[in-house]
């Protein structure tokens, strides 16, 4: 686990921007328009092509300053194959245009594009940058002759706020008042035929640009109104991750909302807070959400207010938690300096606020551990932070780098699904930092190693995007740190750490032994004295102590439907097993094959990995990589180990990795990319691209039978159709496979 230091003392972070541009003379040429918006409204960003010599294929990424928000994106019509884009909450969006089944290339100039952007509410004054790119593999003509392309990219100049009344933005009846994200003081006051006053619930004056939760409006006749912003729970007038935290844990009972959080918090207008809340308030405030849809909803909650004095907020001078979610506010927004002038915070808590709120918060990693503090008397009044450099232009690419990883699960899953999930991906994704140097989710995320503390809040950070309650453990005697997560209300712990390789000799696979783990099940292997520096978590419930997986030591992967797992069938004779997840799994294939370690011993277990592939489980033996079809039986082998040393399981993801060691299963080993030729790979180079798509095109409509047959049925249902096409771009725009 790391450590970090308090001092008393006053440090400066700058950061640089680095700025290039590219030419390519008689090139074709993609444009970003730059344009204006006010702070807290939407524009429009054109993209458009000249100098276009003809263009069979077009694939772009698009990625885009997070002072703004990805409202729509409009095709003009003017490339014939059509827009392509899947999923606008994705981050870079992947827009596409393929002309491959028109059989005509694309030769106009103009517009192809429209981005509707809005932008924040809090942002200042300034050029946000909007840029495209492309991978010129994706960029070719109708002879498959890849393309020259120049790039002139764009950018939004957020500019004085021109003050605009819209209904749309305020919505009064009677002593009820609800207030869009963007609404300003202006638009409100518009909103009123007499004049007003605003103020704190508290009575103190509010003189800031925005509206936000928990104000009150009155006049002089005494006629008042209450604030409320849907998702803004801590009443900061901004949606972000401490609101959907703060609902979280009034959602399980661990804090108290006034009446105004509670309308703020009900983004569903069920009536509740629940989960699903704070869910909706996280997807938001990383940009996966549109709040203004929370306004579209038929009817709005409405509240009867008896006495304004009864709508005070969370009372901030004397609350940890409201100090600790301060804290984090002003570190989103990169700022060093914190005042907490305003909070009763003790001498000597400092340790165990920036703990809970700070250091185990994944998304904070550019904060460094060595934190300045300013005292008066008995009192905590200031705190001084130091950002790593360029900590901004990290934490955009921590979001592309986060964003890639909670696409990985599909949404249809359950939660318990989820959690094995993602349990099993970091395991096999993911190796120990054996120089104990790696700490942080940015780092883990791009060296693929870290200590505990970077699996564990991976692991977390990963859980709550998908709305799972997760929490860090730590214990200092163990000198290690694992999760908690929550299943249909109960507690359980996961150590993903000790269930990775590093942990046992099963090179290539995942354990299981320490997942969804009771207080007592865990205690009795080695784990104490832990704590979350938060709320005491208890987890009582044993349900799954001993369970089935415990013996596990391959993936779960699921296919079909189905999840499947290769498990001990009797002693030392393993097969591949179909489970729900709700019990042991049925033996649908038995598997007899021993690793050797001369002519005559051979190693107890089974050293395979699992993975799907070409939409066919695939599996090793100690010197073959195994595709097999669940409902035939057929199996096919893919790779064969000629030389000296055996396989010691596998890696499936794009491609497939073997893990080679020439003599026994704990030696140092190696990956070894395989040449396996998959399914939509027309050309055999290796890698799907759009190139691929056109050839699956034409392969499909000279209705030939060759030996590009198997490769062409991409989505491995017999039959080579339109529905491989479909299947195929889909895989190349979102680099998974469409369900």
């Amino acid at each position: 686990m790391k450590r970090f230091v308090l001092l008393f003392a006053v440090t400066v972070c700058t950061a640089l921007l680095f700025v290039f541009s590219a030419d390519a003379a008689g090139a074709a040429l993609i444009e970003v328009n730059n344009a204006e918006v006010s702070a807290g409204e939407t524009v429009v960003v054109p993209v458009e092509i000249s100098n276009n010599p003809g263009i069979l294929s077009l694939y772009l990424d698009v990625r885009y300053d997070s002072a703004l928000s990805l409202l729509e994106v409009r095709d003009t019509g003017l490339f014939s194959g059509g827009l392509f884009s899947e999923n606008i909450a994705s981050y870079p969006l992947k827009l596409s245009w393929d002309s491959s089944e028109k059989k005509s290339e694309n030769t106009a100039d103009g517009i192809i594009t429209e981005l509707v952007f809005k932008a924040k509410k809090d942002i200042p004054e300034g050029e946000y940058p909007v840029t495209v790119s492309f991978d010129e593999e994706q960029v070719y003509d109708n002879a498959l002759e890849k393309i020259p392309l120049k790039i002139n990219n764009g950018k939004v100049s957020v500019v004085e706020e021109k003050t605009v009344i819209d209904s749309e933005k305020v919505k009064l009846s009677g002593k009820y008042l609800f207030l869009a994200p963007d609404a300003t003081v202006n638009e409100v006051k518009g909103s009123f035929s007499r004049e007003i006053e605003i103020k704190a619930a508290d009575g103190t004056d509010f003189a800031d640009e925005f509206m936000k939760s928990g104000l009150v409006i009155s006049d002089k006749n005494g006629m008042s109104y209450l604030c409320v912003l849907i998702g803004d729970t801590d009443g900061d007038g901004d949606i972000a991750s401490s609101d959907a935290r703060i609902t979280l844990r009034n959602a399980v009972g661990l804090e108290k909302f006034s009446s105004w959080q509670n309308a703020a918090g009900d983004t569903d207008f069920s009536g509740n807070i629940d989960s699903s809340d704070a869910r909706n308030i996280l997807r938001a405030s990383v940009g996966l959400e549109e709040p203004q849809v929370w306004f579209n909803n038929a009817g709005y909650e409405r509240l009867v207010y008896e006495d304004h004095n009864s709508f005070a907020p969370t009372a901030y001078n004397d609350d940890y938690a409201a100090a600790g979610e301060y804290i984090v506010s002003r570190l989103r927004s990169f700022e060093t300096e914190v005042d907490l002038t305003d909070f009763n915070i003790t001498k000597g808590n400092e340790t165990a606020l920036l703990r809970e709120y700070v250091f185990e918060v994944p998304s904070l990693f550019y904060v460094e551990h060595t934190v300045y503090v300013k005292h008066l008397d008995e009192k905590t009044i200031g705190l001084r932070f130091v950002l790593t450099e360029n900590a901004k232009e990290k934490y955009e690419e921590y979001r592309e780098l986060i964003s890639a990883q909670v696409q990985l699960a599909d949404e249809s899953l359950s939660d318990l699904e989820k959690i094995l999930f993602y349990h099993d991906h970091i395991c096999k994704s993911f190796s120990y930092d054996t120089s104990q140097k790696i700490y942080d989710v940015y780092t883990f995320l791009k060296e693929k190693t870290g200590v505990c503390q970077a699996y564990s809040l991976l692991y977390m950070e990963l859980l709550h995007f998908h709305g799972i309650e997760a929490r860090y453990m730590t214990s200092e005697n163990m000198v290690h740190g694992w999760v908690t997560v929550k299943l249909n209300g109960k507690w359980y712990h996961v150590d993903v750490t000790w269930d990775d390789e590093l942990s046992s000799d099963h090179y290539g696979l995942v354990n299981h032994g320490y997942f969804l783990l009771s207080d007592d099940a865990i205690n009795r292997k080695s784990h104490y004295g832990w704590s979350n520096y938060g709320e005491k978590i208890v987890c009582s419930d044993n349900s799954f102590d001993g369970f089935f997986w415990s013996e596990v030591i391959s993936p779960f992967v699921k296919k079909d439907g189905k999840w499947y797992y290769i498990g001990e069938h009797s002693h030392n004779v393993y097969g591949i097993y179909e489970t729900d997840l709700t019990s042991a799994g049925v033996l649908r294939k038995q598997l007899s094959h021993k690793w050797y370690s001369n002519g005559l011993s051979y190693y107890v277990g089974f050293f395979s990995g699992l993975g799907v592939y070409n939409n066919r489980l695939i599996y090793n033996t100690s010197d073959s990589v195994i595709s097999l079809d669940m409902k035939t039986g057929e199996e096919e082998v893919l790779f064969k180990e000629n030389e000296s040393s055996q396989i010691f399981g596998i890696f499936v993801d794009e491609k497939i990795k073997a893990v080679m060691s020439k003599r026994f299963p704990s030696e140092h080993r190696a990956l070894k990319e395989l040449s396996v030729i998959r399914a939509g790979d027309m050309n055999a180079d290796g890698r799907i691209s759009a190139i691929d798509n056109t050839l699956l095109v034409r392969y499909i409509s000279s209705k030939t039978e060759d030996e590009k047959k198997k490769i062409a049925d991409y989505n491995g249902d017999g039959i080579m159709n339109g529905d491989d096409i479909k299947a195929l771009r889909y895989y190349i725009v979102n680099r998974k496979e469409l369900n």
